[in-house]
């Protein structure tokens, strides 16, 4: 199946955007003004188009699914600092928006009845024009997953994902990419007329990695375990 599609998309200010005013008053007197909306910020737009393939090959037991994708926003709404009497407040305009072009596909493969391979990856540019100012999300990112139900019903599942170098938005500074290593056991079986399963998760099995870094905190993900019983009645 061979698919396109485009579409069109608006973003309307918030009333903060419109018309934001903060200020700092004491007793009566304006000491501190941070922000003054002057209300001429109009919305953002994004258009985005996208040509697409999806193969399912039964004989094979295999389905893939391909994705080419441009986004152009225009009216990225952005601040900016003016003087308005003897403060310097914030404003909302709208200023250069990203391109964002990308590729990224699936694919499912079962090898046998009861094993199934998953393959994800994704492989993005973003681009500001000449700013440099601005966060950076990941240009690529993949994961590769294995399940297999073994004949005694235990389910196993191994999940690796990797993502590259990043940054947030704010404060944030530039991340090393990430490598995570999750696995996943289930064993699913009867209590008198109900169906239970028993599971068990570790997460972050090779090490730990930083989620955030900043000047204030530098939050890391840790090796995780846990466990879950359900029971359906």
């Amino acid at each position: 199946t061979l698919r396109a599609g485009a579409n069109h998309s608006v973003r309307t200010p918030t009333l903060f955007e419109l018309a934001g005013d903060v200020r700092y008053d004491l007793a009566g007197t304006t000491i501190a003004r941070t922000f003054a909306a002057s209300g001429s910020v109009r919305p953002e737009r994004l258009f985005s188009r996208e040509i697409g393939y999806f193969g399912n090959f039964p004989e094979h037991r295999l389905n893939l699914d391909i994705r080419i994708f441009d986004e152009r926003m225009k009216g990225f709404v952005g601040r900016r600092t003016y003087r308005l009497g003897a403060f310097t407040v914030f404003d909302y305009t709208n200023q250069l928006g990203p391109t964002n072009t990308g590729f990224e596909y699936q694919l499912r493969w079962s090898p046998t009845a009861r094993t199934q391979i998953w393959l994800n990856q994704s492989f993005m540019e973003m681009e500001w024009g000449p700013r440099i100012d601005v966060a950076q999300p990941p240009r690529h990112a993949s994961s590769l997953a294995v399940f297999h139900e073994w004949p005694n019903r235990l389910k196993t599942g191994l999940v690796w994902t990797v993502r590259g170098k990043m940054e947030w938005r704010g404060i944030g500074e530039m991340l090393k990419s990430a490598h995570q290593l999750d696995l996943h056991l289930a064993y699913p079986f009867r209590i008198g007329a109900a169906n239970a399963r028993a599971a068990l998760t570790l997460r972050g099995v090779n090490g730990s990695y930083t989620l955030f870094e900043s000047r204030f905190s530098r939050p890391t993900l840790q090796k995780q375990a846990y466990a879950t019983f359900q029971v359906d009645f």
